[in-house]
């Protein structure tokens, strides 16, 4: 067994859950979290500042069993 866990778009969500149900993979933990990646992520202007915001992703979590 084989714990995968992946950070992804939420965009991407409905796609990537498609996919793995072609695999038969239908057990995983969905998460919502954030991305704060600093100076390389999401900037925005706001009361003559600029800020660097936490992006919302999801985290996927599913244990598989590996194929050979």
């Amino acid at each position: 067994m084989v714990k995968v866990e992946a950070i992804i778009d939420p965009t991407s969500l409905e796609a990537v859950m498609v996919a793995l149900a072609g695999l038969k993979i239908g057990g995983m933990t969905i998460t919502h979290v954030l991305d704060h990646s600093g100076p390389t992520g999401l900037k925005v202007a706001s009361r003559g500042g600029e800020y660097y915001v936490d992006v919302p992703k999801v985290k996927l979590e599913m244990v598989v069993t590996p194929r050979r």
